[in-house]
């Protein structure tokens, strides 16, 4: 397999990407009593928790506060991602992990919620946060004293990826209307170029050697310290440097890697390996869990 400059490729890719912001949970005071996760749909939840949850996502989805009974409270601190908004994202998954009541000087139930949602849209990305919340109960009205949503990170977050032509990149990005800057850019970018990897009726896999793109995406939005990382080597447990460096792409927390080379897309004898290796949070494990192994071999009929 023969390397190849990525400049090449890449000298004319603009991201315009933004970081994802993060807040510490600690900002809330009250310790939260601990409670086996348990996930809920929203009709299932209590009203104080539905509401409180309702308001944090139209928070999220850059809405203000359309929820009625709820209001956030100016004095208090609140912080609640800016950059980034969650307006084509549905709600998958929610699942409480604290949640404790105790009485304020007026009478009135304080409450401290902690939960875990998880969103998903149509073209396959999603994003996990955990919220806390503390709040006071009067009557049927909810006044949200303090709120902080941050950034989770999956154990092992979901890839996909594909060997594109490079010249497919290059013809795209040397034309201003047609330039790719974002995620979804590339996404679509790589699902309408890419060589079959599996054969099928009416499809073949190319065996001749061309300039190719590695090109995986990570459908899981990671954390800012979260790594993601790829190394391309001729044999399964090589333990020396990969033989093409790859480039990194952050947009917003959707993670790209990209490696070029000139190679068989569909090749038995002339084989690489495209390895993944990630690490959720590097404070609590250091050492980077492999998570995806690819080959740019030619796979069995696909009988799906």
């Amino acid at each position: 397999m023969k390397t190849v400059n990525l400049v090449i490729y890449f000298c004319s890719i603009i991201f315009l990407f933004g970081c994802s912001s993060t807040a510490n949970l600690k900002n809330i005071e009250n310790t939260v009593n601990i409670i086996p996760p348990q996930a809920f749909k929203m009709e299932d939840l209590s009203p104080d928790i539905k509401l409180v949850t309702s308001a944090i996502i139209e928070k999220m989805r850059g809405r203000g506060n359309k929820v009625k009974h709820t209001s956030f409270n100016p004095s208090g601190k609140h912080f609640i991602e800016e950059k980034f908004k969650y307006e084509e994202f549905s709600l998958s998954n929610l699942v409480v992990v604290g949640y404790s009541i105790e009485e304020n000087q007026q009478g009135q139930d304080l409450i401290v919620l902690e939960a875990i949602l998880s969103f998903s849209e149509p073209t396959g990305r999603k994003a996990g946060v955990v919220f806390g919340a503390k709040y006071v109960l009067s009557g049927n009205k909810i006044s949200i004293l303090e709120s902080v949503v941050t950034p989770l990170s999956p154990k092992v977050p979901e890839l996909v990826t594909f060997f594109v032509p490079a010249k497919k990149l290059a013809e795209k990005n040397s034309d201003l209307e047609t330039k790719l800057e974002s995620y979804l850019d590339y996404f679509h970018f790589a699902i309408q170029n890419a060589v079959p990897m599996t054969k099928s009726d009416g499809m073949t896999v190319p065996i001749q050697e061309n300039n190719y793109l590695i090109m995986t995406f990570c459908l899981d939005r990671l954390e800012k310290q979260s790594k993601l990382t790829m190394k391309v080597t001729e044999k399964l447990s090589g333990l020396k440097k990969g033989i093409i460096k790859p480039i990194y792409f952050d947009d917003q927390g959707w993670r790209i890697i990209m490696a070029g080379g000139e190679f068989k897309a569909g090749s038995w004898s002339s084989k690489f390996y495209v390895q993944l290796y990630y690490t959720a949070s590097p404070e609590i494990a250091d050492t980077p869990l492999k998570i995806a192994v690819y080959e740019n071999k030619r796979l069995p009929r696909d009988t799906n």
